[in-house]
C-alpha cells in the first residue's frame, strides 16, 4: 500500500493540502465568528489539519500514476594511463574554493 510519490503526484497533494487548510480555516473563521468562540476556530483548523494529514501522508497508489522513467546509467570509459600509473588529481569544483566545504 505505500508507495513512492511521483512529481504529478506531489502537485497533486499539494493542491489537496491547500484546498482542505483554506476551507476548514474559512469555515472555521466564518462558524467561529457566528458563535464567538475562537475555539470552533481552533477546532476546525486542527480537523483539517488532521484530515490532511491521513490523505495525504501515507503513499496512496492514486498520487504514483506517473512514474518517473530513469535513463540507465553509463558507464565511464577507463582512459589509458599514460604518465606510468600515477593517479590523476581531480580538479575542485569552482563552488569549492568559496569555502562553503
Amino acid at each position: 500500500m505505500l508507495e513512492t510519490m511521483d512529481f504529478e503526484g506531489q502537485r497533486q497533494a499539494e493542491l489537496v493540502c491547500q484546498v482542505l487548510l483554506w476551507s476548514s480555516g474559512f469555515v472555521g473563521l466564518v462558524v467561529g465568528y457566528a458563535l464567538q468562540s475562537i475555539r470552533v476556530v481552533f477546532g476546525c483548523l486542527g480537523i483539517g489539519t488532521a484530515l490532511s494529514f491521513l490523505l495525504l501522508v501515507p503513499g496512496w497508489p492514486v498520487f504514483n500514476r506517473h512514474p518517473v522513467k530513469w535513463l540507465p546509467k553509463i558507464e565511464d570509459p577507463i582512459e589509458p594511463e599514460s604518465d606510468g600509473g600515477a593517479q590523476k588529481t581531480k580538479k575542485k569544483p569552482a563552488w569549492w574554493s568559496l569555502g562553503l566545504f
